[in-house]
């Protein structure tokens, strides 16, 4: 029995050299071991986009937050001349 490797590498602006491997038996179909191969690098960057979003969705209400801590600060404070 032969035993194959297969593998696919991606790279984008977010992620660099994201990689999948499969191995596989001379019985398995080669183009079925390519689609799976190919829906784990599709599931990993859907993965990576998601966490993205919630990371900048994060940072706005965190520097929405601030902004308004600043502003409530600056009208509560009285300096005198």
């Amino acid at each position: 029995m032969k035993i194959f490797e297969i593998s696919r590498t991606i790279s984008g602006a977010n992620y660099s050299n994201l990689s999948a491997k499969a191995t596989i038996d001379e019985t398995e179909d080669f183009l079925t071991a390519f689609l799976r191969l190919d829906t784990a690098l599709k599931n990993s960057l859907e993965a990576i986009e998601a966490e993205e979003v919630r990371q900048y969705e994060e940072n706005i209400k965190r520097d929405n937050e601030k902004r308004r801590a600043l502003a409530g600060m600056e009208s509560s404070v009285d300096i005198p001349f």
